[in-house]
């Protein structure tokens, strides 16, 4: 096998071969084979005109968001030439099959715009092509940007702490409740190391938001990184773009309100340069969190999905 082949089937493995990904393969290939198509139209629908209440409809709709997210992941190791570009084979038809169905494309189209599962649409129907010279920097890029999603999908994907910040209460918690213990120094270190079996959800999505800040600030720098490869940068943020995009105003805000604690705390013994350093970090976090929810690296997506049309 050669590396590009090696590539496809690592991604394989990690993306699509997880629970949530298979089960929504599953369910999907399923519904469209038997023509049910009144309930993929319901189990696809816009929550935000029709709730969804549904413990089974929202375990559903989950597993589908882990397949679109694997789809991003195909179009970017596709564009960079980290793996092959589709060829016909069993599983790129079942892709295929799924991406082109009417209501699927509602939902990753219409309800939640989701752009490089667009783009792979468009690359599975021959009508994108693009792609970005192949090189060492370039796989060594890909491979870098695999390990940093791969963290963000074992850490935070699921996490308590974007679901707080997606508005969701959970058990009785929301966003707020972490900030409230941000604003305590002394409760706040205590709560950060409290081993797993003493930890409320609270606690849990305080340790989460440490984890959220890195990831953000690597993901700031990583994209720096790619100034001379605008497409292949553009794709990485989209990735990650409901949380920067889709809610971002809300997310810059709630984080803000949570950076905005730190600036309070004073050092137990007068130290100037301990309340200089928080300064910093608060400034850095807040800096990142701007350029992060920007378009700032949005347009060249844009234009490869327009061009495409």
């Amino acid at each position: 096998m050669n590396i590009q082949g090696a590539n496809f089937e690592d991604i394989l493995h990690f993306y699509f071969e997880r629970r949530s990904a298979a089960t929504a393969t599953q369910a999907l290939e399923q519904m469209i084979a038997n023509r049910e198509n009144v309930q993929l139209a319901d189990l696809l629908r816009n929550h935000s005109e029709w709730p969804v209440y549904s413990r089974r409809e929202r375990y559903l709709r989950a597993c589908v968001d882990d397949l679109l997210l694997g789809c991003d992941i195909l179009e970017i190791g596709t564009l960079t030439g980290f793996i092959p570009g589709p060829d016909g084979s069993e599983f790129w038809s079942r892709i295929q099959s799924i991406l082109e169905n009417k209501q699927v494309r509602r939902y990753f189209e219409e309800f939640y715009p989701l752009r490089l599962p667009q783009l792979l649409a468009l690359r599975l129907e021959g009508r994108l092509r693009q792609s970005v010279a192949e090189s060492p920097v370039l796989a060594s890029a890909v491979v870098h940007f695999l390990a940093l999603d791969r963290g963000f999908m074992r850490n935070l994907n699921d996490s308590y702490l974007l679901s707080m910040l997606d508005s969701f209460k959970i058990r009785g918690h929301r966003f707020k409740d972490v900030v409230e213990l941000i604003g305590q120094p002394k409760v706040f270190i205590k709560r950060m190391f409290l081993p797993p079996g003493r930890c409320t959800i609270p606690d849990l999505a305080l340790q989460e938001l440490s984890q959220f800040f890195q990831f953000s600030i690597d993901l700031e720098e990583f994209l720096r990184s790619l100034d001379g490869s605008p497409l292949f940068q553009s794709e990485v943020w989209n990735h990650y773009s409901y949380w920067f995009e889709r809610i971002g105003k809300k997310l810059n805000r709630r984080l803000g309100d949570a950076l905005d604690q730190f600036l309070g705390w004073r050092p137990v013994n007068p130290d100037e340069r301990a309340a200089v350093e928080i300064q910093a970090y608060v400034a850095r976090a807040r800096g990142v969190i701007e350029t992060l929810t920007s378009r700032r690296y949005c347009e060249p997506v844009e234009r490869a999905l327009s061009h495409s049309r």
